[in-house]
């Protein structure tokens, strides 16, 4: 049954130098279903073989995150803003580069 309600989950590893890197989100619409989709391994290696199937992915994630007339819970949300996503998918990809 289709529900107003979509949970979210951000699930974060530390790197080496304190840099957070998104590793998994996970979705649910109802209590009894959830759906987790990876992002990166455990070493930091992409989960995904290729840069295009990985951008298909967020942009999946985004268009999940846009359903009209949904009600958004997360889990800590309050810690964690669509800035902060941003910043973490670039250092992911760009991990030399500093994030500040």
């Amino acid at each position: 049954p289709l529900t107003e309600y979509i949970s979210f989950d951000i699930e974060t590893v530390r790197g080496r130098n304190g840099t957070w890197f998104i590793s998994c989100i996970a979705f649910s619409d109802h209590p009894s279903r959830a759906f987790c989709i990876p992002i990166m391994r455990r070493n930091r290696k992409p989960y995904w073989d290729s840069l295009t199937d990985e951008a298909l992915i967020w942009r999946k994630i985004q268009d999940v995150l846009a359903l009209p007339g949904r009600i958004y819970v997360t889990q800590n949300g309050h810690a964690f803003d669509c800035f902060q996503l941003t910043k973490h998918h670039h250092a992911l990809r760009q991990g030399a580069v500093p994030h500040r």
